[in-house]
């Protein structure tokens, strides 16, 4: 095999640590890797993740001891990294999903296509956030002071008060872009 011991797939899109000293690699080719820091090697785990073959992934986020993928065609995959297999598959209703997300409060949110979910544990399901609307949602981040930043395609960014169900959007001027 050419690829033994390297990575496979030429355009790498996420990198998330494990609890167990790997480092797994998603890559836009849709394979999951796994490099061991010890051994200085990369192993495939593209069929033993579940991931459809060529479907992207496009972020991958440590939440508890499972590693949450979103791809970009086939939903949101939970992936056991010490069983090695996956162990949920989430069907969301834009199957574009961008980013993932467990903020510090432990709230999981997934960014996709068609606007953003949060994962609902009671219904083990996700529930989309109306106030965020169809917007693209490309990424998310938790600032320090707790409120989620949405970044959008084409919409520009909003900051998200979960606390009081607040948005507030900072839309790109072509001219000026966001405001500081």
């Amino acid at each position: 095999d050419d690829h033994e011991g390297s990575i496979i797939g030429e355009t790498v899109r996420s990198i998330a640590p494990d609890d167990y000293g790997y480092v797994w690699i998603g890559t836009e080719e849709g394979h999951l890797n796994r490099f061991s820091p010890q051994k200085k090697t990369f192993e495939d785990f593209t069929s033993a993740s579940g991931v459809p073959y060529g479907t992207s992934i496009v972020d991958i986020e440590k939440i508890g001891s499972r590693l949450w993928i979103a791809t970009y065609g086939s939903g949101l995959f939970v992936f056991d990294p010490k069983a090695c297999r996956t162990v949920r598959h989430y069907d969301l209703p834009s199957q574009r999903c961008m980013a993932v997300l467990e903020t510090s409060t432990g709230h999981i949110y997934v960014g996709t296509m068609s606007g953003l979910y949060e994962y609902n544990s009671a219904t083990d399901g996700f529930d989309f956030i109306d106030v965020i609307g169809n917007k693209f949602v490309h990424c998310l981040h938790e600032g320090k002071d707790g409120l989620l930043w949405v970044g959008t395609y084409g919409r520009g960014a909003g900051v998200l008060n979960m606390n009081n169900g607040f948005f507030r959007m900072e839309a790109v001027k072509d001219d000026i872009g966001l405001k500081s």
